[in-house]
């Protein structure tokens, strides 16, 4: 294994706090660079490899910053309110989760991303149209952790987001190839402005 293996198996150990199965299956995860016997999920969701062309660019900050009262707002909003503002308007709710995917990806400069469900201690990948996706036993184990503690977990190339705060009903995943680089504190946070925007309309989307 090379040293950078090994850098991203040490990020996992940091991340997920516990000892025992729950980061032996993360380092696996980090290692593989992948989900395992997802990746057909990722496939399967559409977004193309993620660019930020046709969309002016700025700092997640901003965006949360425009929420705040008293403070003095952009005549444009960021491309997060650009996004949820597409995802609202959709007539439907798998069309809504294929504008997740894209934005999830695009914001993040991801190869692909998923957006999936989480009640009653089941995890189901959102329905987006297109044929019904599995996950697998070590994605439904991140997943549950997330949405349980309301704590995103970071895996180098991968990250699982929640959307709202524990028990979260849904989280959004964001992947990169093995050769890809590990994501920035911004591009995480960045996600992190998307999932809290997303929590406040989550509610109408599942009534759609």
């Amino acid at each position: 294994m090379g040293s950078h293996g090994g850098q991203c198996i040490t990020e996992v150990a940091a991340v997920v706090h516990r000892e025992g199965r729950d980061v032996q299956r993360a380092a696996r995860v980090a290692r593989d660079g992948s989900l395992g016997g997802n990746l057909a999920a990722f496939r399967c969701a559409g977004t193309r490899r993620a660019t930020v062309s046709g969309m002016s660019f700025r700092p997640a900050i901003v965006d949360i910053m425009m929420a705040r009262p008293g403070v003095m707002q952009s005549a444009a909003p960021g491309p997060v309110a650009q996004y949820i503002q597409r995802i609202a308007a959709q007539p439907d709710f798998p069309s809504a989760v294929r504008v997740i995917h894209t934005a999830a990806a695009t914001l993040t400069s991801s190869q692909n991303a998923l957006c999936v469900l989480f009640a009653g201690g089941l995890a189901a990948a959102a329905p987006d149209g297109g044929p019904s996706r599995r996950l697998d036993a070590e994605v439904r184990s991140l997943v549950e952790r997330v949405a349980t503690t309301g704590k995103r977990i970071g895996l180098g190339r991968i990250a699982v987001e929640p959307v709202g705060a524990a028990p979260a009903r849904c989280v959004l995943i964001v992947h990169r190839p093995p050769t890809g680089a590990a994501y920035s504190m911004a591009e995480l946070a960045t996600l992190s402005a998307f999932a809290a925007q997303l929590h406040g309309i989550l509610p109408q989307l599942l009534r759609s």
